[in-house]
């Protein structure tokens, strides 16, 4: 049985009730809730995904964070990505958490190199969208201490 991280439930376009589960394998699996049957999975993350997110009012459409350092937006009815939030100008380890804005126009991502990474959405979610065109609009860097650095500054401290 594999190790779960994170689910969200989602509405298909016949508006069914489904849930989607990841976690260590990197595969999104869609269950029917009326059936508890698998609907079908989507793939594409190389690791773990660590979280789900659905879009607040496009209830079809998710977000998953992964351990390959990429955030990615899905679309449950086609079970393809529609894009890939990755390289150069993201995160630069695990992409821990991922979360919708209230009105669905911006994702906001975590990551293990302490950045928190905001991207402007497009309207148009029914296609793929291209990775280049969603660079992170803000970038934060958390500056809060390590464990390893809180260690040694008990050390230092003679505690």
């Amino acid at each position: 049985m594999e190790k779960l991280f994170s689910g969200c439930f989602l509405t298909s376009s016949s508006s069914k009730e489904l849930l989607a589960l990841a976690g260590k394998s990197g595969v999104i699996r869609l269950i029917d809730c009326s059936t508890g049957t698998e609907h079908g999975e989507m793939v594409g993350h190389s690791r773990s995904v660590n979280e789900l997110s659905v879009h607040p009012s496009r209830r079809h459409v998710v977000a998953s964070s992964s351990n390959d350092m990429t955030v990615r937006i899905w679309d449950s009815n086609s079970r393809l990505c529609l894009a890939i939030l990755g390289g150069i100008h993201c995160h630069r380890s695990a992409a821990l958490s991922v979360s919708w804005k209230h009105d669905g126009k911006q994702l906001v991502s975590g990551g293990f190199d302490k950045l928190a990474l905001v991207f402007n959405v497009p309207e148009g979610l029914d296609q793929r969208i291209h990775g280049p065109s969603l660079k992170p609009l803000q970038i934060a860097k958390l500056n809060e201490l390590d464990d390893d650095d809180a260690q040694q500054e008990d050390q230092t401290d003679g505690t």
